[in-house]
């Protein structure tokens, strides 16, 4: 087909210690249209593949992204197909997932917010070559994330609930958010049940939640803490008793009681002190210069996944970061340069003006909301959004246990310099659109999966700016985790041409790794382990195999799950 090309991409062959060898190999690259109207287009950031779901039965990936969804036929995983294309109106598709003989569609409704839907369909059918609707279920202001348990008879909703202007009354409308639970009455999914479970207890704990680095944004107009709240991002413990809902922009973790199926808790994530490590903090710098800084680092992660080691639960975080800025009603994100400093910073107004010059501080983003002195005026702390990094928190504490820092900057900067803290710039090259993202939370990690092969864990953390996946490996070993970096995968392969005169020419692939999830040997229509990667900007979706070799010792572990 006319919209399908296979891109390759080096081979990276890494160790761990002396007994961990990867490789990775990208066989195919299919390109998706972000519309099929009047006929199919294709251009780089249009969210063409968002999301995506796998079916190890069918071996069929569902992508959604703008208004489409694509069922994917990949049993040739160098020749992926698409079997059908499906558009819809008025909405955004925000999240796929495939369960039994089921695939459950989340989307916002652009028309009328509230009544945001999942649709749930039988899979897709290979003899009339259709998705079969069986059930269109109202579940809120914005789904954006769905997630079903093993067997399939409950789904988490993550009813985000974010901001939105009513254009009509000449507001800005911010209903609550929530946890949705649908609870299907039989196997087969005929007949169902659906609540929303709302924040609204913890309005009167808010000051105590504060505390923990819990985060009540936007107040204006009587917005309550509840309202406030924007869950996104859900994860299950092994049993399934308990789902870790994210609220992002809150920098928190909702803990959902799936008996109860009441929101047992919030906690907070604390922030991440920058004076502990080096970062750019400007795209006005002439380049990459990490140092130092009086800052406070609001981690918001995006993704979040259950991790178990040594009989301890815990999440691991991408610290993506996220401002509420809803112009002109509200715009919470601010830069350096266009704020009052106090003398917490530095005594002499000359160098605190110095400061906040475009080539130091001037340029990063920070929070209007958080470090505001409410007597004097002036900011106290600056506190910027996102941990630039992926974490490792105690599921039942969130104490944090490891964070990687800087070092995916500090890594890219090293390896991949034309890639550091990039950004797709429209007109420019590679080269010249690298920095363009140190003034606003850098890399940006987002997605995460991982694979185990014997006593190794593979890690790999998605970063959407610079569009890279940085490759690291745990140790089961050893009772501490420590998460070892590997390497970078990347689609991009060329720095001194524009990104459209790349992508016209396929040349780009994996740019925004939205949705990353790894694929076991054993469900594998290759019979190897495959990395799957949905890039958003890039509107494609990557196959990437994943090769392995180790030691004797973890080739005889009947747990080892690897192509040999």
């Amino acid at each position: 087909m006319f919209f399908i090309k296979v891109v390759f991409i080096a081979l990276y062959c890494l160790h761990q210690a002396d007994s961990f060898k990867v490789k990775f190999n990208t066989v195919s690259t299919i390109y998706l249209p972000y519309t099929y109207t009047p006929t199919p287009q294709f251009a780089l950031d249009k969210d063409a593949a968002e999301q995506m779901a796998y079916d190890t039965t069918e071996k069929i990936i569902y992508s959604i992204g703008n208004t489409n969804i694509h069922v994917i036929d990949i049993s040739n995983v160098h020749h992926p197909t698409i079997l059908l294309h499906q558009s819809y109106d008025h909405v955004d598709a925000t999240d796929v997932e495939v369960c039994g003989d089921h695939v459950f569609i989340a989307f916002d409704n652009r028309t009328v917010r509230e009544e945001g839907f999942i649709d749930v369909y039988k899979v897709y059918n290979k003899t009339s070559g259709s998705l079969d609707l069986v059930h269109r279920i109202i579940v809120g202001d914005i789904p954006d994330m769905i997630h079903p348990t093993k067997d399939c008879r409950k789904v988490i909703v993550a009813v985000e609930a974010e901001p939105y202007i009513d254009t009509a009354n000449s507001k800005l409308v911010d209903n609550p958010g929530g946890v949705g639970v649908i609870t299907f009455t039989d196997s087969n999914l005929g007949g169902y049940t659906y609540k929303v479970v709302d924040f609204g207890t913890f309005n009167s704990r808010f000051a105590d939640l504060e505390q923990t680095g819990v985060r009540w944004v936007y107040r204006e107009n009587g917005n309550t803490f509840a309202n406030d709240i924007e869950p996104e991002y859900i994860t299950f413990n092994s049993d399934e008793t308990k789902a870790y809902i994210c609220l992002q922009e809150n920098n928190a973790i909702a803990v959902f009681d799936m008996q109860t199926e009441q929101i047992e808790d919030i906690r907070g994530l604390g922030y991440k002190n920058w004076n502990d490590f080096t970062l750019d903090v400007s795209d006005k710098d002439g380049g990459i210069h990490m140092r130092e800084w009086p800052v406070y680092g609001i981690y918001q992660p995006d993704a979040i996944k259950f991790y178990s080691h040594h009989g301890v639960e815990y999440l691991i975080m991408s610290n993506e970061g996220d401002s509420k800025d809803y112009a002109p009603y509200f715009e919470e994100s601010v830069r350096v340069k266009d704020i009052d400093l106090s003398s917490v910073f530095e005594s002499n107004a000359t160098v605190r003006l110095q400061m906040q010059e475009s080539s130091q501080l001037g340029r990063l983003h920070v929070s209007s909301v958080n470090g505001k002195n409410s007597t004097t005026g002036k900011y106290d702390q600056l506190f910027t959004f996102g941990g630039r990094s992926f974490s490792i928190r105690r599921a039942d504490t969130m104490e944090l246990v490891y964070d990687s820092g800087i070092e995916i900057a500090h890594k890219t900067a090293l390896l991949q310099p034309n890639l550091f803290n990039n950004d797709y710039s429209e007109g420019k090259t590679v080269t010249r659109s690298a920095d363009s993202r140190s003034d606003n939370k850098g890399p940006e990690t987002e997605s995460i999966t991982v694979g185990h092969f014997g006593d190794t864990t593979l890690l790999l953390i998605g970063n959407e700016r610079p569009g890279t996946i940085a490759v690291y490996t745990i140790d089961e070993r050893l009772s501490e985790i420590a998460p070892t970096f590997v390497t970078f995968l990347t689609g991009i392969n060329k720095f001194d041409d524009t990104w459209e005169n790349m992508y016209d020419r396929r040349e780009i692939s994996m740019l925004d790794p939205e949705d990353i999830k790894f694929v076991q040997s054993v469900d594998s229509p290759s019979g190897k382990p495959l990395l799957l990667v949905s890039g958003s900007t890039s509107g494609t979706v990557s196959i990437i195999e994943v090769n392995v070799d180790v030691s004797q010792h973890q080739a005889n572990d009947p747990a080892f799950d690897v192509f040999q």
